[in-house]
C-alpha cells in the first residue's frame, strides 16, 4: 500500500485553492490519527514525538495556504502551531531528562572512587533539576491532551475544512464535495 503523502495528493490540474482542499484535511488526517498514543500513553516517547514529527507536514502546508484561506485559517494554523510546540516541549523535556540521569550516573560512579567526602561532587543540584524537567514535561503534556481533547470535543477538524470553505473565491467554484468530517467521525 503506497504511503499518503502531499505527493500523492496533490493533483496537477487543479488550482491551488482545490489542491489546499485536497492536501490539508489529509494531511490533518495523519497528524491525529496518532492522537490515541498522546491521550493513553504519556510515557511512549517515540509515539508522542512520531506524531510530533507527523504534524509538521501540516503545519507547513497551511503556512504557504494561510494567505488564500484567510482569517479562520490563519486561527486554525495557531492551534497547530501551539500543540506542535508542546509536543516539541514534551520531548526536549524527554531528551533532556535521558541526559540529565546519564550524568548522574556518571557522577555517582565517580563518587565511588573518590575516597574523600569533601572531593564528591554534589548528587542533589542534578537530582533537583530532573524533578523540575519533569515537572515541566507534565505540564506540556497535560497542555497538550487538554488542547486535542478540545479539538475532538469542538470538531476542529470540521472548523478547518469549513475555513477553507469559506473564505471568498476569487476565480471559479470549489466542489462542496469536500468532507469536513474526519475518517472516522460520525454524524449526529
Amino acid at each position: 500500500m503506497n504511503a499518503v503523502t502531499p505527493r500523492t495528493i496533490v493533483k496537477r490540474k487543479k488550482s491551488l485553492r482545490e489542491n489546499g482542499l485536497l492536501l490539508v484535511p489529509s494531511l490533518y488526517d495523519i497528524f491525529v490519527a496518532q492522537q490515541d498514543t498522546l491521550l493513553e500513553h504519556p510515557r511512549k516517547i517515540d509515539g508522542l514525538h512520531a506524531m510530533r514529527l507527523s504534524g509538521k507536514p501540516l503545519r507547513y502546508v497551511m503556512e504557504v495556504y494561510a494567505s488564500v484561506f484567510g482569517r479562520q485559517f490563519a486561527e486554525c494554523l495557531e492551534e497547530i502551531k501551539l500543540l506542535l510546540d508542546e509536543l516539541g516541549r514534551v520531548h526536549d523535556s524527554d531528551v533532556l531528562i535521558v541526559k540529565l540521569r546519564d550524568h548522574l550516573l556518571q557522577v555517582q560512579m565517580l563518587n565511588r572512587v573518590v575516597r574523600e567526602r569533601s572531593e564528591r561532587y554534589a548528587l542533589k543540584p542534578v537530582q533537583t533539576v530532573i524533578a523540575n524537567v519533569r515537572l515541566d514535561r507534565a505540564r506540556f503534556y497535560a497542555q497538550a491532551c487538554t488542547r486535542v481533547r478540545r479539538w475532538k470535543r469542538t470538531r476542529f477538524r470540521t472548523r478547518l475544512v469549513r475555513s477553507m470553505l469559506n473564505t471568498r473565491r476569487s476565480t471559479g467554484r470549489v466542489s462542496r464535495k469536500i468532507r469536513t468530517r474526519g475518517p472516522k467521525q460520525k454524524r449526529r
